[in-house]
């Protein structure tokens, strides 16, 4: 499993604000700006809910619920920046969809298979730590396409309850689903099992890429049409050839491996041909819906998360930042 480390998330995600910010304005979107206490983030009210799938980036306690004796973050030091105990998240302080949750005013977003909680209303995540887009390994058996089955009956469950007058919790109505924030973020742990598990080369890594986002690709339609969703945002990888865990475990003495950022150039190459395809994949897909008259209604947004944390990396003083990777 991947480990976040809070300060690059916050940086990552101001940069990431921003241009929603822009994309917001560019839709019509009415934005408010508001500071947030005690931090330099600034919110906007467009959604009425958000709902999550992805994998270690985004679970906020699903993992926790699912296998407790399992989840190392269940110990210091994860927590210990924000929350100041260990929050059931792999990242020393807040992940990204929590940004995000603050940014709109919302309160976190509660884990579906936690159970019952204060209240639904603001949305789910379903993102679970470990899993995968794909169905080529089940190491962790809740793949993306188990997330949107969750989806599904999620909002079968509420729409059942919202007629029943003796429920009291405070759920979605419809119109949360349909004009609610729904965010994608995965694949990442099918191309670290391939490589950490399987111990797979770049040539046969590259092989698995069409098959992974064709699970991502088939995904995102499911959202659309059993989720009614009409705003999707796709996050696509990082750059796994700047990672820690791949810097570590796939050393080379050869300095012609490394590009000058100190980042494995091979790997990076299979996150550049996966967001490649994914961003292709989306394309179609908006290509379909404009054939159909519905891209005026739906808003599908590739978010560029690799060259966002790229250029952290590779340009860490302007971004406040005085650490390079030392990986040669």
């Amino acid at each position: 499993m991947r480990h976040a480390n809070s300060s690059t998330v916050v940086l990552i995600f101001l940069m990431l604000l921003l241009l929603l910010l822009f994309r917001a304005f560019l839709i019509g979107y009415r934005i408010d700006l508001i500071r947030v206490e005690a931090a330099e983030i600034f919110q906007y009210r467009c959604f009425p809910a958000i709902f999550s799938f992805g994998d270690d980036w985004a679970d906020t306690g699903n993992a926790q619920a699912l296998y407790p004796a399992h989840l190392e973050a269940e110990n210091l030091p994860y927590g210990m920046t924000y929350f100041g105990k260990p929050a059931h998240r792999l990242s020393d302080g807040r992940l990204l969809i929590d940004f995000f949750a603050q940014a709109f005013g919302m309160p976190f977003l509660n884990s579906y298979a936690v159970g019952i909680v204060p209240s639904l209303r603001h949305g789910v995540n379903f993102a679970v730590a470990g899993t995968t887009a794909s169905s080529l390994t089940l190491q962790v058996p809740y793949p993306l396409s188990l997330q949107v089955d969750w989806l599904y009956k999620f909002r079968l469950d509420v729409m059942a309850a919202l007629n029943q007058p003796e429920v009291t919790q405070p759920l979605p109505e419809n119109d949360n689903f349909q004009n609610g924030l729904y965010i994608v973020s995965s694949g990442l742990n099918d191309y670290r099992h391939a490589f950490v598990s399987q111990n797979l080369s770049v040539a046969q890594a590259v092989e698995l890429v069409p098959s992974i986002v064709s699970r991502i690709n088939a995904t995102i339609q499911v959202i659309l049409k059993a989720g009614g969703a009409k705003y999707i945002m796709v996050m696509n990888l990082p750059p796994l050839g700047c990672s820690p865990e791949f810097l570590t475990l796939f050393a080379s003495l050869d300095t012609n491996d490394y590009d000058a950022a100190g980042c494995l150039k091979l790997y990076n190459t299979v996150a550049q041909l996966h967001n490649q395809l994914l961003n292709n994949s989306l394309q179609v897909i908006r290509s379909s819906l404009n054939a159909t008259s519905e891209l005026g209604r739906k808003v599908i947004a590739y978010v560029d998360y690799y060259q966002l944390m790229f250029d952290v990396i590779e340009n860490p003083q302007a971004h406040g930042k005085s650490i390079h990777l030392h990986s040669k």
